[in-house]
């Protein structure tokens, strides 16, 4: 009797341990759903990350409605009331600040300026839809462009070259196929003179038109409208940094018309803050 009482009590003993134990599968399941759990709340945190929008990079106080400002050196040569204007609605850079108005004034009585086809530049004298590029050449000047006096150009295109005098002096023309055949460059008529304040490894080279106006870096609005009368258009760009004016682009255009071509003439101005007027490119061009 003993003995089973013994052997009962073991029993009992075992039985009591077996259910204290935890279950292993229980462990191992739960652990995976938290880890698969955090897994995915680590990436909608990513994802979340990257959608939300860059923040505004300026600190210009927003644009609104200032005293506008005009290029008052050019229409104290012109006149206001003698132009019509056009505005646009600002437009602003969110990123920048920077806030710009484009208007055209255009002359209301436009009786058409003269302009003069006769053009020197540095000494060489040419007219203006008339002289070939070869005798363009024969005068001194060197192409430095790819293009070379023989490449091929198509009946009624048009190409751009830059030549070189001995003096260092670089110009810009344009010249025309005006025929119906292919011809070479050199025999193509020019059309355009031009200079362009963007080639600073050069020296831009003068030209005068019909001995009235130069193209030299110094050229102020009133050399042109002296030379050539009021401007048939004036397109200006208004920069405004937040609410501060900073300058201004001023292009003058100066046009006649001759049967069905367009003679036109483009001087390009920046007219700063300061009250400095710095010439950005001449080009005389028909078309």
């Amino acid at each position: 009797m003993k003995k089973f009482l013994a052997i009962f009590l073991v029993l009992s003993i075992m039985l009591a341990f077996a259910a204290c134990k935890p279950d292993d599968n229980t462990d191992v399941d739960t652990t995976t759903e938290s880890t698969v759990a955090d897994e995915q709340s680590t990436n909608n945190e990513e994802d979340t990350t990257k959608k939300k929008p860059r923040p505004e990079t300026t600190t210009c106080a927003p644009f609104e409605n200032p005293n506008l400002t005009e290029p008052s050196a050019l229409f104290k040569l012109v006149g206001f009331d003698n132009y019509n204007l056009k505005s646009a609605a600002p437009n602003t850079s969110k990123s920048s600040g920077v806030t710009f108005i484009a208007k055209r004034y255009e002359l209301k009585n436009a009786a058409g300026n003269t302009l003069s086809a006769k053009i020197d530049t540095e000494g060489t004298e040419f007219v203006l839809n008339e002289t070939l590029l070869k005798d363009f050449i024969a005068k001194g000047w060197t192409v430095i462009s790819k293009k070379d006096a023989n490449t091929a150009i198509e009946a009624g295109a048009e190409a751009s070259v830059l030549l070189k005098n001995a003096a260092g002096k670089v110009t810009k023309l344009v010249v025309t196929n005006k025929s119906a055949t292919s011809m070479a460059l050199g025999d193509c008529v020019i059309t355009e003179i031009g200079i362009l304040k963007t080639i600073t490894e050069q020296t831009w080279a003068e030209f005068t038109i019909d001995n009235k106006a130069g193209t030299a870096t110094k050229s102020l609005y009133n050399d042109f409208v002296n030379a050539f009368g009021k401007p048939s258009k004036i397109n200006v760009a208004e920069y405004y940094k937040g609410n501060d004016y900073t300058h201004s682009k001023v292009t003058l255009l100066f046009e006649q018309k001759m049967g069905n071509e367009t003679w036109t003439i483009s001087v390009s101005y920046e007219d700063k803050a300061t009250g400095e007027i710095e010439l950005q490119s001449c080009i005389y061009e028909v078309k």
